[in-house]
């Protein structure tokens, strides 16, 4: 949610007009549930980064306040999939701009990855999962043939 409704120097010993504010907040917020625009924050959580560096493929997420043992990461095929859960330590009413709940992210990764040389290490709150990228022969030049050419040859 976006910042309050009503300046802060106005709460003061006021706290009717602090939970009317909150109940300002839910109602807004409520009305737009469901437009994808309102739920990108969520949807896009955790954001994720991939590089190449050194023939294998780096992919990080920041996962903060993320316990290692609620995510896991799997391999199907060209699929890489990062799914977990960040917990709320606390429940009941709250100003809350971090989102917390379920959470499953994928990407496809190039065909021919070996699954069991996929690495994931979780430090500082970033996992990283890295994976050898697979060798593929080198590109092949292919001649092109002109009519000209084959006029030549004829």
């Amino acid at each position: 949610m976006k910042g309050s409704l009503i300046p802060r120097s106005w709460l003061g010993a006021r706290r009717g007009l602090y939970d009317l504010d909150r109940e300002f907040d839910a109602l807004f917020a409520s009305a737009f549930t469901g437009w994808p625009w309102a739920e990108t924050r969520r949807a896009r959580w955790p954001l994720v980064e991939s590089f190449v560096k050194d023939g294998q493929l780096h992919v990080r997420s920041d996962l903060p306040g993320v316990d290692p043992k609620d995510v896991e990461v799997s391999l199907s095929d060209d699929t890489l999939t990062i799914r977990g859960e960040r917990k709320a330590e606390h429940e009941g009413p709250a100003t809350r701009e971090i989102v917390y709940g379920r959470f499953e992210r994928t990407m496809a990764v190039p065909e021919g990855v070996d699954p069991d040389k996929v690495t994931a290490r979780y430090a500082n709150g970033v996992l990283e999962v890295t994976l050898p990228l697979p060798t593929t022969r080198a590109p092949h030049k292919v001649p092109i043939e002109t009519e000209s050419e084959k006029a030549k040859a004829a």
